[in-house]
């Protein structure tokens, strides 16, 4: 009977140290993917929000990224340098401005990553409706130079390469 009992907590001590492994021993490829996966699922809006709500996903996201923050997109006359203030005051802007947003990404290649740095690539396609009621679907690609701050990663320089066609 004794020996069944440290039989059963071996094991369960051995499945929670395979669970835990993968969650603290991630490589950075990993943690970069997910941090590009959350930053899509978190831009995402159905329907009506609220100002606070709008104001409480603005502040959620605009904490993903470094200050400061360099977002070059030539085809909309963005170049600048944002605070993660600016950032947020940004995001809430557009997310008042639409009733849905989708972003969904694909293809992340992690193409370099250096002691705090990695560089990204990826295309993203962009779904929204605003409320002024004419349906906006893009397709860019867009390279991402994140830095890393402990075990985390943040978006530092963001570069829309080139909008694709449809």
């Amino acid at each position: 009977m004794v020996k069944l009992k440290y039989i059963f907590i071996v094991v369960v001590l051995t499945a929670a140290a395979a669970g835990a492994y993968p969650y603290f021993f991630q490589s950075d490829t990993t943690r970069i993917q997910k941090q590009i996966g959350r930053l899509a699922e978190m831009a995402c809006k159905d329907g009506s929000e609220t100002e606070l709500s709008a104001g409480v996903a603005a502040r959620k996201i605009s904490r993903m990224f470094a200050a400061p923050c360099r977002i070059e997109a030539p085809g909309y006359g963005i170049l600048r340098d944002y605070t993660p203030n600016d950032l947020s005051a940004s995001i809430g802007a557009v997310r008042r401005q639409h009733e849905e947003i989708d972003l969904v990404i694909y293809d992340v290649n992690v193409t370099e990553i250096k002691e705090n740095t990695a560089d990204v690539v990826f295309t993203a396609v962009l779904t929204s409706m605003p409320f002024s009621g004419h349906s906006v679907r893009e397709f860019h690609e867009i390279a991402v130079q994140m830095l890393k701050s402990g075990r985390s990663w943040y978006f530092s320089d963001i570069r829309i390469v080139n909008v694709l066609e449809k």
